[in-house]
Protein backbone atom coordinates (compact mmCIF):
# COMPACT_ATOMS: atom_id res chain seq x y z
CA UNK A 1 0.00 0.00 0.00
CA UNK A 2 1.17 3.43 -1.03
CA UNK A 3 1.02 6.63 1.11
CA UNK A 4 1.22 10.16 -0.99
CA UNK A 5 1.93 13.09 1.40
CA UNK A 6 1.49 16.69 -0.41
CA UNK A 7 1.02 20.45 1.01
CA UNK A 8 -2.31 22.27 0.71
CA UNK A 9 -1.72 25.76 0.58
CA UNK A 10 -3.53 28.13 2.69
CA UNK A 11 -3.25 31.65 2.21
CA UNK A 12 -4.29 34.80 5.13
CA UNK A 13 -4.88 38.05 4.56
CA UNK A 14 -6.17 41.36 5.69
CA UNK A 15 -7.26 43.97 3.03
CA UNK A 16 -5.28 46.75 4.94
CA UNK A 17 -4.01 48.70 1.70
CA UNK A 18 -6.15 47.15 -0.50
CA UNK A 19 -9.22 47.94 -2.69
CA UNK A 20 -12.48 48.59 -0.90
CA UNK A 21 -13.98 45.00 0.07
CA UNK A 22 -16.98 45.61 -3.66
CA UNK A 23 -13.86 45.05 -5.45
CA UNK A 24 -12.94 41.97 -3.63
CA UNK A 25 -14.16 39.70 -6.35
CA UNK A 26 -11.92 41.60 -8.84
CA UNK A 27 -8.57 41.16 -7.10
CA UNK A 28 -7.68 38.18 -9.63
CA UNK A 29 -4.48 37.25 -8.15
CA UNK A 30 -4.07 36.47 -4.34
CA UNK A 31 -3.67 40.01 -2.63
CA UNK A 32 0.18 40.97 -2.29
CA UNK A 33 -0.45 41.29 1.80
CA UNK A 34 -1.37 37.53 1.96
CA UNK A 35 0.59 35.51 4.19
CA UNK A 36 1.68 32.02 2.46
CA UNK A 37 1.25 28.65 5.05
CA UNK A 38 2.14 26.13 2.59
CA UNK A 39 3.13 23.22 4.37
CA UNK A 40 1.29 24.23 7.79
CA UNK A 41 -1.58 21.10 6.89
CA UNK A 42 -0.78 17.84 5.63
CA UNK A 43 -2.85 16.35 3.24
CA UNK A 44 -2.29 12.05 3.02
CA UNK A 45 -3.76 10.02 -0.43
CA UNK A 46 -3.91 6.22 0.65
CA UNK A 47 -4.03 4.70 -2.77
CA UNK A 48 -5.12 5.95 -6.32
CA UNK A 49 -8.35 6.90 -8.13
CA UNK A 50 -8.63 5.84 -11.77
CA UNK A 51 -7.85 8.89 -14.12
CA UNK A 52 -11.03 10.42 -15.95
CA UNK A 53 -10.97 10.23 -20.20
CA UNK A 54 -12.31 12.45 -22.72
CA UNK A 55 -15.42 10.45 -22.67
CA UNK A 56 -16.48 10.45 -18.96
CA UNK A 57 -15.50 14.41 -19.19
CA UNK A 58 -17.97 15.44 -21.63
CA UNK A 59 -20.63 13.33 -20.28
CA UNK A 60 -20.00 14.99 -16.80
CA UNK A 61 -20.61 18.31 -18.79
CA UNK A 62 -23.48 17.49 -20.96
CA UNK A 63 -25.44 16.64 -17.43
CA UNK A 64 -24.14 19.52 -15.30
CA UNK A 65 -25.51 22.45 -14.36
CA UNK A 66 -23.65 25.85 -14.92
CA UNK A 67 -23.74 29.38 -13.30
CA UNK A 68 -24.10 31.87 -16.41
CA UNK A 69 -24.40 35.07 -13.72
CA UNK A 70 -20.59 33.68 -12.89
CA UNK A 71 -19.38 33.65 -16.81
CA UNK A 72 -16.78 35.66 -17.67
CA UNK A 73 -16.15 36.79 -21.25
CA UNK A 74 -12.99 37.78 -23.06
CA UNK A 75 -13.42 39.56 -26.47
CA UNK A 76 -10.41 39.71 -28.77
CA UNK A 77 -9.90 41.45 -32.12
CA UNK A 78 -11.56 38.25 -34.13
CA UNK A 79 -13.69 36.56 -31.62
CA UNK A 80 -14.05 35.88 -27.77
CA UNK A 81 -13.87 33.13 -25.34
CA UNK A 82 -16.93 32.44 -22.58
CA UNK A 83 -15.62 30.75 -19.46
CA UNK A 84 -18.86 29.88 -17.42
CA UNK A 85 -18.22 28.00 -13.50
CA UNK A 86 -19.71 24.83 -12.66
CA UNK A 87 -21.43 24.74 -9.44
CA UNK A 88 -19.19 22.81 -7.39
CA UNK A 89 -20.09 23.22 -4.05
CA UNK A 90 -17.65 23.86 -0.52
CA UNK A 91 -16.52 20.15 -1.30
CA UNK A 92 -14.77 21.00 -4.79
CA UNK A 93 -11.13 20.65 -3.64
CA UNK A 94 -12.00 17.07 -2.08
CA UNK A 95 -13.74 16.34 -4.63
CA UNK A 96 -10.72 17.44 -7.26
CA UNK A 97 -8.16 15.11 -5.11
CA UNK A 98 -10.47 12.41 -5.57
CA UNK A 99 -12.91 11.98 -8.43
CA UNK A 100 -11.81 14.78 -10.30
CA UNK A 101 -13.51 17.99 -10.49
CA UNK A 102 -14.87 19.96 -13.53
CA UNK A 103 -14.28 23.44 -13.57
CA UNK A 104 -15.76 25.25 -16.26
CA UNK A 105 -17.26 25.33 -19.97
CA UNK A 106 -15.64 27.03 -22.19
CA UNK A 107 -17.14 28.58 -25.54
CA UNK A 108 -15.16 30.16 -28.33
CA UNK A 109 -16.30 32.09 -30.92
CA UNK A 110 -14.46 33.17 -33.61
CA UNK A 111 -11.15 33.20 -33.63
CA UNK A 112 -8.73 33.17 -30.52
CA UNK A 113 -5.49 34.53 -29.63
CA UNK A 114 -2.35 33.67 -30.65
CA UNK A 115 -1.77 31.49 -27.26
CA UNK A 116 -4.64 29.83 -27.72
CA UNK A 117 -4.47 26.86 -30.02
CA UNK A 118 -8.41 25.36 -29.84
CA UNK A 119 -10.89 26.09 -32.51
CA UNK A 120 -14.21 27.75 -32.39
CA UNK A 121 -16.79 25.67 -30.03
CA UNK A 122 -17.33 24.12 -26.60
CA UNK A 123 -14.89 22.66 -24.11
CA UNK A 124 -15.19 21.49 -20.88
CA UNK A 125 -11.84 22.10 -18.31
CA UNK A 126 -11.57 19.41 -15.96
CA UNK A 127 -9.15 19.31 -13.00
CA UNK A 128 -7.21 16.09 -12.06
CA UNK A 129 -4.29 15.16 -9.63
CA UNK A 130 -1.84 13.01 -10.89
CA UNK A 131 0.90 11.71 -8.88
CA UNK A 132 1.05 15.19 -6.94
CA UNK A 133 0.46 17.05 -9.50
CA UNK A 134 -2.75 19.11 -10.70
CA UNK A 135 -3.81 19.21 -14.57
CA UNK A 136 -6.59 20.08 -16.38
CA UNK A 137 -7.89 18.40 -19.51
CA UNK A 138 -9.79 20.31 -21.97
CA UNK A 139 -12.16 18.44 -23.42
CA UNK A 140 -14.17 18.87 -26.62
CA UNK A 141 -17.52 17.83 -28.05
CA UNK A 142 -16.76 14.64 -29.18
CA UNK A 143 -15.51 13.59 -26.02
CA UNK A 144 -11.60 14.06 -27.05
CA UNK A 145 -8.67 15.40 -24.92
CA UNK A 146 -7.53 18.66 -26.85
CA UNK A 147 -4.77 19.84 -24.58
CA UNK A 148 -3.59 19.28 -20.92
CA UNK A 149 -2.45 22.08 -18.62
CA UNK A 150 -0.05 21.19 -15.50
CA UNK A 151 0.59 24.21 -14.04
CA UNK A 152 -2.57 24.57 -12.75
CA UNK A 153 -2.86 25.70 -8.83
CA UNK A 154 -4.99 24.96 -6.44
CA UNK A 155 -5.84 27.61 -3.63
CA UNK A 156 -7.50 28.14 0.11
CA UNK A 157 -8.03 31.91 0.07
CA UNK A 158 -8.93 33.70 3.91
CA UNK A 159 -9.77 37.11 3.57
CA UNK A 160 -10.86 39.01 7.04
CA UNK A 161 -12.49 42.07 6.67
CA UNK A 162 -15.32 43.68 7.90
CA UNK A 163 -19.08 44.20 5.66
CA UNK A 164 -20.29 42.14 2.84
CA UNK A 165 -18.82 43.01 -0.74
CA UNK A 166 -18.48 39.70 -1.94
CA UNK A 167 -19.76 37.69 -5.10
CA UNK A 168 -20.51 35.02 -2.74
CA UNK A 169 -21.07 32.37 -5.89
CA UNK A 170 -18.78 30.37 -8.43
CA UNK A 171 -17.47 32.82 -10.82
CA UNK A 172 -14.63 33.69 -13.36
CA UNK A 173 -12.03 35.89 -13.26
CA UNK A 174 -9.10 36.34 -15.90
CA UNK A 175 -6.26 38.20 -14.81
CA UNK A 176 -2.63 39.16 -16.07
CA UNK A 177 0.81 38.04 -14.79
CA UNK A 178 2.68 40.04 -17.46
CA UNK A 179 2.59 43.87 -18.52
CA UNK A 180 1.50 44.63 -22.15
CA UNK A 181 5.46 45.43 -22.14
CA UNK A 182 6.65 42.49 -20.40
CA UNK A 183 4.86 40.14 -22.75
CA UNK A 184 6.11 42.23 -26.02
CA UNK A 185 9.44 42.05 -24.84
CA UNK A 186 9.28 38.32 -24.55
CA UNK A 187 7.20 37.69 -27.80
CA UNK A 188 6.93 40.07 -30.63
CA UNK A 189 3.17 41.34 -30.57
CA UNK A 190 2.70 40.49 -27.15
CA UNK A 191 1.01 36.71 -26.00
CA UNK A 192 -2.56 38.23 -27.14
CA UNK A 193 -4.46 36.53 -24.29
CA UNK A 194 -5.10 36.54 -20.36
CA UNK A 195 -2.48 35.02 -18.61
CA UNK A 196 -4.82 33.03 -16.17
CA UNK A 197 -8.36 31.98 -15.46
CA UNK A 198 -9.37 32.02 -12.14
CA UNK A 199 -12.44 29.85 -11.12
CA UNK A 200 -13.57 30.27 -7.57
CA UNK A 201 -15.18 27.58 -6.89
CA UNK A 202 -16.66 27.74 -3.46
CA UNK A 203 -17.20 30.75 -1.14
CA UNK A 204 -18.45 30.98 2.43
CA UNK A 205 -18.86 33.82 5.35
CA UNK A 206 -16.18 32.55 7.99
CA UNK A 207 -15.60 34.59 11.42
CA UNK A 208 -14.68 37.94 10.35
CA UNK A 209 -14.48 37.49 6.60
CA UNK A 210 -14.36 34.91 3.74
CA UNK A 211 -12.86 31.46 2.94
CA UNK A 212 -13.03 30.55 -0.61
CA UNK A 213 -11.78 27.62 -2.63
CA UNK A 214 -10.12 28.78 -6.12
CA UNK A 215 -8.51 26.90 -9.03
CA UNK A 216 -5.96 29.33 -11.31
CA UNK A 217 -5.34 28.20 -15.06
CA UNK A 218 -2.93 29.19 -17.18
CA UNK A 219 -4.97 30.62 -20.49
CA UNK A 220 -1.58 29.51 -22.72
Amino acid sequence: MRYFAIALCIFVCSLVGIPAPAQHAELGAVPSSATRYTGAVDLLIVGETPLKGGDEILKMGEQTKFRGAGAKVVKYAKGSIEYVPTEAGPDGIRRALTTGLLLHKMTITGAPPGGIRLAAGTYYAFLQFVRGRWIVSVVDGGGHARCLTYGAIVRELYIAHPGPGHVKAPHIVTHQFLSAAEATNLMPGGLGVEGWTETIISWEALGAGCWSQVVCVPST
